[in-house]
């Protein structure tokens, strides 16, 4: 199973609109329910087939990234998906996606690792889009071809961007974090090296308060779960482990935008939360989930947190299923187990989209939930 990485950063405003957009999409409408479960509405968008690892809501539309089948625009008027970008991407890993409103404004995609690297045959960790998904570029600023020189590829897990300063991009890779200043178009190392081994930086957010703060998760060289701070935009860091002794991985993380000191951190198996910034040895277990998991997003939609997971449950001991689980709390440290649909499998990528809905891509698809 590969590993996740943060929920992408999305972006809808009308400056990014005036700045270049041409191929400008309808907000998502989704149909009916196509079922209700105590009272939430669960409306299935398509994409039958597809493993949706990344989601990015745009005034381009919805895209979805899909997991070495390619990238996909849902177009509103037409209740349609339609396939966008180059056909190598058709056999890549698309780990995520990041809407920037820069000028031009620019979709991003990162490649990450997938289960068939013989078939991810990519020129560049990261791809731009500036036309609607139309064509696409090399924007790693040849990060994969110098880590070619020395027989690597470069993987990328996370993307994410200052909230004040578009053009300030962060990347999570298999070494550390790397920053742009120029949107992408250059990137270095602002923790880590190419030559550091590891699990992967996953999750990436930077704080909404504008004061310098980011934290990145992932894994360490030995699988132990990582957690980076920073409070001066990435020149220095310090390394915090939210559980220690065991292997595990942070997938997502969430501040508390009321008290920049708390921190919640999406895991394996549940939901630990800090409220020192992240230091070792001050983390509480808040959510455990029903079965095994990877907490792979947290997002807050009003007041409440929300917690999307992909689990395993055995139906035979030959026989494993990885059912969506979904996980709702008004403080952050009491949970409700909410009502899914059974047939929902996977929990790859999710976003909040602009009515307040939230976006979950799955093994076969994307569903679409209001809470």
């Amino acid at each position: 199973m590969n590993f996740r990485r943060i929920t992408p950063l999305v972006v809808s405003s009308l400056a990014a609109i005036l700045a270049g957009c041409r191929d400008e999409a309808a907000p998502l409408d989704p149909a009916e329910c196509t079922v209700e479960l105590e009272g939430a509405c669960w409306t299935y968008l398509g994409l039958e087939g597809k493993r949706v690892s990344a989601l990015a809501e745009t005034p381009w539309g919805l895209f979805a990234g899909t997991e070495r089948q390619g990238i996909y625009r849902w177009d509103a008027r037409t209740g349609r998906w339609g396939r966008r970008g180059l056909q190598h991407l058709t056999r890549a890993h698309i780990s995520a996606l990041s809407y920037v409103p820069t000028t031009p404004p620019r979709l991003l995609a990162a490649i990450g690792p997938s289960g068939d690297v013989a078939g991810s045959d990519t020129e560049a960790a990261v791809y731009a889009s500036e036309n609607g998904g139309r064509s696409w570029k090399p924007w790693d600023g040849g990060l994969d071809a110098e880590a070619r020189l020395r027989g690597n590829d470069a993987w990328a897990f996370s993307l994410a961007a200052d909230p004040g300063d578009p053009e300030r991009l962060y990347l999570g890779v298999g070494g550390g974090v790397l920053r742009s200043e120029d949107g992408g178009r250059t990137w270095r190392y602002v923790e880590g090296n190419e030559d550091r081994m590891g699990g992967g930086i996953h999750a990436i957010v930077v704080s909404p308060a504008r004061d310098g703060t980011v934290w990145a998760g992932g894994a360490g060289a030995l699988f132990n779960a990582l957690l980076l701070h920073t409070r001066d935009w990435g020149e220095t860091w310090k390394v915090f482990f939210p559980r220690l002794g065991s292997d595990d991985i942070v997938f997502s993380l969430l501040p508390d935008p009321g008290n920049l000191n708390r921190l919640w951190a999406g895991m394996g198996g549940g939901v630990r939360r800090s409220d020192t910034g992240g230091a070792t040895g001050t983390w509480k277990t808040v959510l455990v989930t029903r079965h095994p998991s990877y907490v792979t997003d947290l997002h807050r939609i009003g007041e409440a947190i929300y917690a999307v997971a992909e689990e395993e449950e055995w139906i035979t001991p030959e026989q494993p299923i990885y059912p969506l689980g979904l996980y709702r709390s008004a403080d952050g440290e009491r949970w409700d187990t909410l009502s899914v649909p059974p047939q929902i499998r996977g929990a790859w990528g999710s976003t909040v989209d602009s009515r307040g809905g939230l976006l979950i891509g799955t093994s076969s698809g994307v569903w679409r939930v209001q809470p």
